[in-house]
Formats: C-alpha cells, structure tokens, sequence
C-alpha cells in the first residue's frame, strides 16, 4: 500500500493504480490564507521586490497582483521547482 500525503497528485495516484499498487491519499496538510492576504494587493503597489519561496505561494501572490491591477514588479522565485 502506497499512501500519498500532499493529496495533490492525481496523476502519480493513478499511475501507482494502472500498475496494479494498491495506493490512497491521506492529506496531511491543509492550506489556510491568513487574514494578512487582504492586504497584500496595496502592499505589492510599494514593493521593490517581491520574492516567491512557494507553488502556493505563487498563486496568491498571482491573486494579489492581478486584484493589484497587475502592477509592474520585480520577482524572485527561490526553491525547488519554481522555474
């Protein structure tokens, strides 16, 4: 038995299945915005720079930006699988 525990991965979990492995998701973590996200949109319009250390970070960040009014911004993304 294989267990994934982001619960992210449907193609890994149905791959793990085509073969024939018994496998399930058990999620173990759960993403909560903070009440802080309602102000980052007018934060970003002061921002120099903005780094992204996350996937989902990058999406909120994506949110903030386009609720912004897609200013221009200078970003950095850092970690694993942010190119």
């Amino acid at each position: 038995m294989v267990l994934l525990t982001r619960g992210k991965d449907k193609g890994l979990l149905d791959r793990l299945r085509a073969l024939g492995i018994k496998a399930a998701e058990v999620a173990l973590l759960e993403q909560v915005d903070l009440p802080g996200l309602e102000v980052l949109p007018g934060r970003l319009l002061q921002a120099d720079w903005v780094a992204v250390t996350s996937k989902e970070g990058a999406k909120r960040l994506l949110w903030a930006w386009e609720k912004a009014g897609r200013p221009l911004l200078k970003v950095a993304a850092v970690g694993e699988g942010m190119g």
